[in-house]
């Protein structure tokens, strides 16, 4: 990641809270409409503010490179890593992040693992509006990201 963006993630963190210490010495004096109105921006702000901090972290993370292997046994996906041949160690489940490399495009696209029934369909499929939520299906180009 550009050095600039993690520069900023500093920033934001520092920014944030500061901004909580604020936001928690102003509830002592939460009477009255400005007060009130004062509190929930401040609130939604600092909520905004992790989102970012917790994201931009997360895309500071190395990836973890592979293909997705369905295991028929469990009806789930485990990550095979291009390194070294070997899974991940764990298999996705419902909300787990994960990064899908489109072959038309050429891009990576964050989403999330997610089960349905679709068409006659059931599966555990990528949660992701841009590329219209696709089933997964073993060799699919994945990767994950961890502190390694």
């Amino acid at each position: 990641m550009n050095s600039n963006y993690l520069k900023a993630l500093e920033r934001l963190k520092s920014a944030k809270s500061e901004i909580e210490s604020f936001w928690e010495e102003g509830q002592n004096d939460n009477k009255g409409f400005e007060n009130k109105q004062a509190y929930r921006i401040l609130e939604n702000v600092i909520e905004n503010m992790g989102t970012a901090v917790y994201k931009l972290k997360r895309y500071s993370m190395q990836t973890i490179e592979g293909e997705l292997l369905e295991h028929s046994h469990l009806d789930k996906f485990e990550l095979i890593r291009n390194d070294n041949g070997k899974g991940i160690g764990y298999s996705f489940s419902c909300g787990d992040y994960l990064e899908v490399f489109d072959n038309e495009s050429r891009e990576w696209y964050a989403g999330r693992v997610e089960h349905t029934t679709r068409s006659g369909v059931t599966g555990y499929y990528f949660y992701c509006n841009e590329l219209g939520h696709p089933f997964l299906y073993s060799g699919m180009k994945a990767r994950v990201r961890r502190d390694e």
